[in-house]
């Protein structure tokens, strides 16, 4: 009975963790659509038990396999429905994953036209995670922030060998 319970516990420990990395690497060996069955399923099984923080990372994580679809439209219904507020997402999963969750967000909204959104949502993202922006492995995020800042204001922009210079130059 003991090794019952144990294997049990240690099933519901893992089964998510192994069916986001499961998801992880189908998606990087260009089979999008199975990692996204992966993941639909895992939050479906009764198994799963997820808590809080792992349903929402499966959530993330099925929002970026969308992205990677081009199914904007699913992308933003599932973000919808993660209807915490960002303080709340800060103390429950941490700045980074907040971090995460935004940049995916601006990034769908940019693809989907919506200057204006893209605008205010970059704004604010700098200034909130201006603390994090100032260490080292984000620098990066900042940067790409900027420039997609920069493009939402001027498409042409990408055309343009001063973009390209700037790309290159932007993530040493």
């Amino acid at each position: 009975d003991n090794m019952i319970a144990y294997n049990q516990k240690c099933e519901r420990q893992f089964f998510q963790k192994y069916h986001l990395l499961l998801g992880g690497i189908y998606t990087y060996s260009g089979q999008l659509d199975k990692a996204i069955d992966i993941l639909e399923n895992s939050l479906k099984n009764k198994y799963s038990s997820l808590d809080t923080i792992q349903y929402l990372n499966t959530k993330i994580n099925l929002c970026i396999f969308y992205f990677y679809k081009k199914d904007y439209q699913k992308t933003i219904s599932i973000f919808l429905k993660m209807e915490h507020s960002d303080t709340w997402y800060t103390k429950n999963m941490g700045q980074e994953s907040l971090l995460k969750k935004q940049l995916l967000e601006i990034m769908i909204h940019y693809e989907l036209a919506n200057t204006d959104y893209v605008e205010t949502r970059v704004k604010s993202v700098k200034r909130v995670h201006d603390n994090l922006f100032h260490r080292p492995p984000y620098h990066r995020a900042k940067s790409f922030l900027t420039l997609l800042n920069r493009l939402n204001n001027n498409p042409f922009l990408a055309t343009t060998s001063e973009f390209s210079e700037l790309v290159s130059t932007s993530f040493d």
